[in-house]
């Protein structure tokens, strides 16, 4: 008789992605929020992320947050663009796009992400906000962006009701997972991002010098 996994998705997502979730934040924590070369590389990975994400929607599985992921990711463009820093599509190369027969994303997995992301943005609101530099205090849509927390509240609440076994619960767990590593891969190309000097024309880039 197969193994029924007796805990809740929830608590399954919680148990099985807590190594990925603490390896991803011991990297964004490198980034000092409150100086211009940190806030890039935060900005960046973010970004790197949530493009990552909405290259595989799922016509027929979409998430609730869609619209939210679509306010998200137009807020991390201006403050990149705000930084003179690219964003995910300027530097996204076809390793990163989709494979053909790459299956989409679940909608849960998406909505366990966003929301979730919520969750550490709003402390990590708090870092940014002591910055006194010009640039960073300009490049705030991110931070600004209204997370209220009851959607989350929600979606925990359902996923509480889910069983943690069956191919359902398997697709979102791997797809959680995945998500994870997209942003992951997002702060180790973050490491590379180019910034225009003031003399430089538009189009013309260079290294940011003080980026390892």
């Amino acid at each position: 008789m197969p193994f029924q996994d007796q805990r809740s998705l929830r608590t399954r997502l919680r148990d099985d992605l807590s190594h990925v979730h603490e390896r991803l934040d011991s990297r964004l924590s490198l980034a000092d929020l409150t100086t211009g070369q940190g806030l890039r590389r935060f900005l960046f990975a973010q970004s790197f992320g949530f493009r990552q994400v909405m290259a595989r929607l799922d016509d027929q599985d979409p998430p609730a947050t869609a619209p939210l992921l679509s306010r998200i990711a137009e807020a991390l463009d201006a403050d990149l663009a705000t930084l003179d820093a690219p964003d995910a599509r300027d530097v996204a190369g076809q390793e990163d796009r989709p494979e053909a027969d790459e299956p989409p994303l679940s909608g849960l997995a998406i909505d366990y992400m966003v929301l979730g992301s919520g969750l550490g943005t709003t402390v990590l609101r708090r870092s940014w906000a002591e910055g006194t530099d010009d640039d960073v205090r300009a490049a705030g849509q991110y931070f600004t962006l209204p997370r209220p927390p009851q959607p989350w509240r929600d979606l925990v609440m359902h996923l509480g009701d889910l069983p943690a076994s069956g191919d359902r619960a398997d697709r979102i767990t791997g797809d959680a997972e995945q998500i994870f590593e997209f942003f992951a891969t997002g702060w180790d190309r973050s490491g590379d991002i180019r910034v225009r000097t003031a003399s430089a024309p538009k189009g013309d880039a260079t290294r940011d010098p003080t980026n390892p």
